[in-house]
């Protein structure tokens, strides 16, 4: 189907003069389509590297050459009936190597052999010689067999190999792309939504999924050994970002790889490896995004346009990372100039069809390293405030940066209690199971939609937290004080430095500022527009450090005691509104900018619920 895709279109593109042509009109493509795991390619039990170092030997390059000429040869139809003969060749060349395999085998038992004798004569004039004899005769006879195991398996793969289909792997199926050419010159992808709980082999050759997502990051490791050290692979990585990892290694130069894959990377902590090593070795050239509609109708899934340069063994620190958001639908947004003008900015700019953000490599850089901690890379949320974030917000953030500081450098935040904790058999306690069942901020045990729980006790369960933030939120916003002893699940704890402060934070992100923050640092990949949370994410929302519980006292009250509505409702309440004020006269926000504000931040919450329909609509 996609050879027969391919030359309808080549024929729908063909001049008119090709129908007078002599020569073939159609190329072959039997060796052009190859269907496999692009990831991991797996030679005699081991990881194939791109490269074909340490594998391929100038007696296999050779045989790699004569296998490219006739290839591109029958690519032009040049010579249809050596169908067979590449076929045979590309057999033989997997032999060949499989002998090279062997012979290094045979060698290393050969000097095993020898050696073991040498050692052996050389303990007769040590003491303890029955002992040492034993011990060393042991150790060699362990290793001869195992070297015996490997050669019978190779002996093995070279008597199925006519009977089984030959391994994927990229030199081998492309050498006139990765021997003539060096890579690839564009790769495009749209990889696999596959999160790490589900990342498996699709072969069903390993039936292990540890093991496979373990030759995951070896392979990310193999293809860039100096970049990427396994340890900083997030083990929570969804399966995308190592088809990231794949698809740069597989460009030539000055390739190019485009990518429409799932937005998360930008934004959740798997990503920041991932963005470490974007920035220091690739050129971003654009991260493109819509905020009117996703692009695929049948999948829950917010997805963002990638094009990004090969490796590079430096890079500027100046360069302009340029985010493009689109406010109206591909369908009516995508022209030529709005193209240009991505490609042209050079300064933020704010269209009725388009939003602009270039950033500089080093901005990116800088923002990464001042969100980590324990010199552990944690990036920063690309996603969230680049493509989402408008003008207005980023504006406020910039120019009151010396008053505002992260919440993660005013207190711990905690991990929640989750369903394996919750059973009858545990000790009880006052307990809330959903953000759902309570109607107000301020929750004690006697609160409506409080009830009793079995709950495992562990270092972290046990903890009663002042303040709680839920892991999703929809259409209101609850961030939670507890004036009780009541433990809640999938709840974040947030435990201020100072307790002091427990009045003051609870009150900020209560506030409208927060409000739109949560549409920033928010994950909006869940079903009917919810959006879902980190600890990371939690710990970059900003608070003014400066604002005491004091400066909240009136509204507390009110805050903690009425019930909750949609945003929309909420912020229209006197209470709400005498907080905002609190927070906007210290932000230094004139009466038109907080009225842009709350408009902005309505048409975002709504925008965004829209995009989620766009899933069901038709």
């Amino acid at each position: 189907i996609t050879q027969l895709r391919l030359w309808i279109t080549l024929l729908i593109e063909a001049e008119d003069s090709f129908k007078h042509s002599e020569e073939p009109l159609l190329p072959s493509f039997d060796f052009k389509i190859r269907q496999g795991d692009s990831l991991i390619q797996m030679f005699n039990g081991s990881l194939f590297p791109i490269s074909g170092e340490g594998i391929i030997s100038s007696d296999i390059k050779r045989k790699i050459n004569e296998l490219v000429q006739l290839k591109t040869d029958y690519f032009y139809n040049k010579c249809p009936s050596k169908l067979h003969e590449i076929e045979r060749k590309h057999t033989a060349l997997y032999i060949s190597m499989l002998n090279k395999k062997k012979k290094e085998l045979l060698n290393r038992l050969s000097r095993l052999k020898f050696d073991s004798h040498k050692e052996v004569q050389a303990i007769l004039f040590e003491t303890d010689i029955q002992t040492e004899i034993d011990l060393s005769t042991r150790e060699y006879i362990h290793e001869i067999e195992n070297i015996e195991i490997q050669i019978r398996k190779v002996d093995e793969e070279i008597r199925q190999i006519s009977t089984k289909p030959l391994p994927f792997i990229w030199r081998i199926d492309f050498p006139e792309i990765f021997v003539e050419k060096g890579g690839f010159d564009i790769v495009l992808g749209n990889p696999p939504y596959v999160s790490q709980e589900e990342i498996g082999d699709p072969l069903g050759k390993i039936e292990d999924n540890k093991t496979y997502k373990d030759l995951l990051k070896q392979m990310a490791h193999q293809d860039f050994h100096k970049d990427i050290p396994i340890k900083v692979i997030n083990g929570k990585s969804d399966l995308y970002t190592f088809f990231y990892i794949r698809g740069l290694k597989l460009l030539s130069k000055k390739g190019i790889l485009t990518f429409i894959c799932s937005n998360s990377w930008l934004d959740v902590e798997f990503g920041a490896w991932l963005q470490k090593f974007l920035l220091d070795r690739c050129n971003i050239h654009f991260i493109i995004d819509n905020l009117a509609k996703r692009v695929f109708r049948n999948a829950g899934i917010n997805t963002i346009i990638s094009v990004i340069g090969a490796w590079q063994r430096t890079v500027r620190a100046d360069d302009l990372i340029r985010f493009a958001a689109f406010k109206l639908p591909f369908e009516n947004s995508l022209y030529t100039e709005n193209f240009l003008t991505i490609e042209e900015s050079t300064n933020r700019i704010d269209f009725d069809d388009l939003r602009v953000n270039p950033v500089s490599r080093a901005k990116l850089t800088q923002e990464g390293w001042e969100n980590s901690k324990d010199n552990k890379y944690f990036g920063s949320m690309w996603g969230g405030f680049y493509l989402r974030a408008p003008h207005i917000m980023i504006d406020i953030l910039d120019k009151c940066k010396a008053k505002l500081c992260n919440l993660n450098k005013l207190a711990s935040i905690l991990g929640y209690i989750h369903d394996n904790s919750l059973n009858d058999q545990f000790q009880s306690r006052r307990f809330v199971k959903s953000v759902k069942d309570i109607a107000h901020l301020g929750i004690d045990n006697s609160t409506q939609g409080v009830k009793d729980q079995g709950i495992k006790s562990s270092k972290n369960n046990d903890i009663v937290s002042p303040i709680l933030f839920p892991r999703t939120l929809g259409s209101r916003h609850l961030i939670v004080r507890n004036i009780g002893d009541v433990y809640f699940k999938e709840f974040y704890k947030i435990i201020p430095h100072s307790a002091e402060m427990n009045d003051s934070i609870f009150a900020q992100l209560n506030s409208s500022f927060c409000i739109f923050q949560r549409e920033i640092l928010g994950l909006s990949n869940l079903g009917d527009g919810a959006i879902k949370f980190s600890i990371q994410s939690i710990g970059l929302f900003k608070l003014i450090p400066e604002l005491i519980s004091l400066d909240f006292q009136k509204v507390i009250n009110p805050l903690l005691t009425q019930p909750v509505d949609d945003i929309h409702i909420e912020l229209t309440k006197s209470h709400r509104m005498e907080l905002d004020d609190i927070v906007f006269s210290h932000l230094g926000l004139t009466k038109q900018e907080r009225t842009m504000f709350i408009d902005l931040l309505f048409s975002i919450i709504d925008k965004r619920l829209t995009r989620a329909n766009s899933r069901h609509s038709k």
